[in-house]
């Protein structure tokens, strides 16, 4: 039986798939029937949707069932073409029941464009007596799209302008992808697959090629980098050559994704990318890989930063542009924040860094940093370890050279509040502490404890290089009342610690115990108790000048030439803010003694002192040989020199009145005779 048929334009309703009436333009189909093979042969049938005004797709299709005597279960070929689809039409097109779940996708997800044609063929399994469902059980075809809108999620960036062709089959669609923009990044020839369609839910695989800012890439899976990381800064108004990149994206068809449900492999070669911190500034070129899924998710660089620009004051290190610079690294994402910076290598003409930070990944704040070489200026060490917790900073340091320098040069840093963190420091091993420009300690070990308050505790330990060996120095807090602490500074080389220091190179040897009881937390108030024995004072300014002007050319011999040497120095300090208060400091030596009281600024660097030089080496010789006579040549008194000291400390006024009368008290204050 053969048959045909056309009808004019009208509605069509097909229960299933067309439920609502749909205006049609065309309807026509040629079939042939043969009874005794038991077979149908659609030669022709076509649907021209829409009006004649408003056209719509049309379908052409043609099918051929097998004999029936030599199938188990009734059988149909079919081959199906649409020419002028829309994007829009697809939901009524598609039969809800056939591969329900990619349908869900494909029209929630693929927002517009057109599909100018469609090939597909199927091979199905009609109803028999054993079940009435009809059962797909081959498809394969291909169809051309045209700018297409795909939108992965409801929180990704919509993918536009997507062009090319599918390949498809009954649980895949095989996109192959001739060009596509996800916001200014541009895609080249690229593969997208959908895959086990027949699961719930399916796969997508995506293999992409492109230039553009690589976050906007990740972005548009739902990803996201943390603001630090240099790709996430890369856009057109910033730099002037893109980001080109090759990504490998595999996940499920979700409606919501997060970051683990994606695996992911992405290479990309970045160039000219901004970088701005309060540490750095600049643009950094070289290579970028992510990779997620088959283990924690990981973005890996190797960056030229010779065009980033950068300093620590607290290491007095700093880098210019231009200057060689190479960074490492590896980030692993945690959920839902950063979970670790693994491998850190930062390399620069004078920086050497290796390392790890890791982060608290509930709120993405910084846990710890472990160093395994810092080299920076001066500071070198082998081991260097920073914890965070609620409220406490722990910080060990070892084995290597520490600078604090530029620490000492920042006075305020030294006060800084730490606001309610407490900082707990030691260190261990440290071959070389440096103190100022030239002058360090050695075989330094200690600890130090500091709260929002000020200082707690402090305890260190080293040696002053000296001729003759190091000598011991120590440094000691221990808490007092909640505002004060008790301090005691011990060396057995004042001159070398003071040298180290950077303060003066006047003072040699020199065994020193300073200490203070009620010293406040912030070392701005307190009284200071000096003692030292055994030093010497040489070529100093303030000295030389005083003793030229005391007329006192012996002793000024003496200075200029050797050293002019102390048996002892006594002496109380009260700290007010920037204020040293001198109640009395005297000292005694074979040649001279002295007394001085008044007050030093250090913050204007001025002195305002007075006190009064006198002249030993009579006195001490008569005094040594003739001790009946002690009492009666101090009552009658020896020659003295009244001086005062004022203006700034580089370059102060000084007046002497040498032939001053001393009493006896001021005698055996000052030499200790008793």
């Amino acid at each position: 039986v053969a048959f045909s048929f056309a009808c004019q334009p009208g509605l069509l309703t097909v229960p299933g798939w067309l439920d609502e009436p749909e205006p049609f333009r065309r309807l026509a189909a040629r079939a042939r029937f043969d009874r005794i093979r038991g077979s149908w042969q659609v030669a022709e049938a076509a649907l021209g949707l829409g009006t004649d005004d408003s056209p719509g797709p049309t379908l052409s299709l043609s099918a051929a069932t097998g004999e029936a005597a030599q199938l188990a279960r009734p059988e149909v070929v079919a081959a199906l073409a649409i020419d002028g689809l829309e994007v829009a039409d697809l939901g009524q097109l598609w039969p809800e029941e056939m591969l329900p779940t990619t349908r869900k996708w494909v029209v929630e997800r693929v927002l517009r464009g057109e599909l100018p044609k469609v090939a597909a063929e199927a091979k199905l399994q009609l109803p028999d007596e054993s079940t009435n469902e009809m059962k797909l059980t081959q498809l394969r075809g291909r169809f051309t799209y045209r700018d297409l809108t795909i939108r992965w999620n409801d929180d990704a960036p919509a993918i536009t302008a997507i062009d090319g062709d599918v390949d498809f089959e009954k649980n895949a669609l095989r996109f192959a992808v001739a060009e596509a923009r996800i916001g200014s990044v541009a895609v080249g020839p690229s593969r997208v697959d959908l895959l086990e369609l027949d699961r719930n839910p399916g796969r997508i695989e995506i293999d992409v090629r492109g230039s553009g800012p690589l976050a906007e890439v990740l972005r548009s899976v739902n990803l996201r980098l943390p603001p630090f990381v240099p790709a996430s800064g890369n856009d057109s108004e910033t730099t002037s050559a893109p980001t080109s990149f090759a990504a490998n994206i595999g996940f499920r068809m979700r409606d919501q994704l997060r970051f683990p449900d994606f695996e992911i492999e992405v290479a990309a070669e970045v160039t000219d990318v901004p970088v701005s911190s309060d540490l750095a500034s600049g643009l950094a070129s070289g290579k970028v890989s992510f990779v997620s899924g088959v283990s924690e998710p990981t973005l890996s660089g190797d960056l030229d930063i010779s065009g980033i620009r950068s300093s620590v004051d607290l290491l007095g290190w700093s880098k210019a542009s231009g200057e060689r610079g190479r960074a490492r690294f590896a980030l692993a994402f945690g959920d839902p924040h950063v979970r670790a910076l693994r491998s850190l290598h930062l390399s620069t003409d004078t920086l050497e860094v290796r390392g790890s930070v890791e982060f608290d990944e509930r709120s993405g704040h910084l846990r710890t940093v472990r160093l395994d070489e810092l080299a920076a200026g001066r500071t070198r060490l082998a081991s260097a370890e920073a914890r965070w917790a609620d409220d406490t900073l722990e910080v060990d340091l070892a084995d290597g050279e520490v600078d604090l320098a530029p620490l000492f040069r920042m006075p305020k840093a030294l006060h800084a509040s730490t606001q309610d963190r407490t900082l707990v420091l030691s260190a261990r091993g440290l071959t070389r502490l440096w103190l100022s420009d030239d002058g360090f300690v050695t075989d330094v070990s200690g600890s130090l404890r500091r709260s929002a308050l000020g200082f707690e505790s402090l305890s260190l330990r080293g040696l002053v290089p000296s001729a003759g060996g190091g000598r011991n120095v120590a440094v000691e807090l221990t808490p007092k009342t909640p505002g004060t602490v008790a301090a005691r500074v011990t060396t057995g080389d004042l001159g070398g610690l003071v040298r180290a220091l950077g303060w003066s190179r006047s003072l040699v040897g020199g065994v020193a115990d300073i200490s203070a009881a009620d010293l406040s937390r912030s070392f701005d108030a307190g009284h200071v108790t000096v003692r030292v024995t055994d030093f010497a004072i040489r070529e100093a300014p303030t000295a030389v000048r005083l003793l030229s002007l005391a007329s006192l050319e012996s002793l000024l011999d003496t200075l200029q030439g050797e050293n002019l040497r102390f048996a002892s120095l006594d002496g109380r300090v009260e700290l007010a803010g920037s204020l040293l208060r001198i109640a009395e400091m005297r000292a005694h030596g074979s040649s001279l003694g002295w007394v001085a009281r008044g007050a030093i600024d250090l913050e204007a660097g001025s002195a305002d002192l007075t006190g009064t030089l006198i002249p030993a080496y009579t006195a001490n010789r008569v005094l040594k040989s003739v001790p009946v006579l002690r009492e009666v040549l101090v009552g009658e008194g020896i020659l003295a020199v009244d001086f005062e000291i004022a203006g700034p400390l580089t370059s102060p006024v000084i007046d002497a009145h040498p032939m001053s009368a001393i009493t006896p008290e001021l005698l055996r204050g000052v030499f200790g005779v008793r």
